[in-house]
């Protein structure tokens, strides 16, 4: 079955995302590991380097809405489900996202492809004085 085209339904008696192996984040957001990451997990202290991207109709489905690589971000500016997202996740981990509207700022369902390339601590950032742009932080 091609389920990439179903839309989520909250309140619905059976998810469909479920059968498709989807788990859930506290927001209610659904996600499935593409690729297993390694190593611990970022925490408010760390900041991220990841790859994102974005469609409104589905996975790899017509126009993507967004792309965003090698994006580098304080894990603490993150707000809602994607804070919850980034912290659940370890170096290398690739993970697929189905976004309800209730848990997006246009109110309007999206599917995510988010990779957390690595995190690095801020505190060692700053002590480095680099801005995060070197191996040695």
């Amino acid at each position: 079955a091609d389920w990439h085209h179903i839309k989520f339904f909250p309140g619905a008696a059976f998810d469909v995302w479920d059968a498709q192996g989807f788990n859930r984040l506290p927001s209610g957001v659904r996600y499935k590991t593409i690729h297993e990451g390694h190593g611990g997990k970022p925490t408010d202290d760390d900041q991220v380097l990841y790859n994102h991207y974005e469609w409104e109709t589905g996975f790899d489905e017509g126009h993507q809405s967004y792309r965003w690589s090698y994006i580098r971000h304080d894990l603490r500016d993150f707000k809602d489900w994607i804070k919850d997202a980034f912290a659940d996740m370890r170096r290398g981990e690739r993970r697929q996202y189905v976004v309800p509207p209730s848990a997006t700022i246009t109110h309007t369902q999206i599917f995510a492809d988010i990779e957390l390339l690595d995190y690095y601590s801020l505190s060692s950032i700053r002590a480095c004085g680099c801005g995060g742009g070197c191996d040695d932080c």
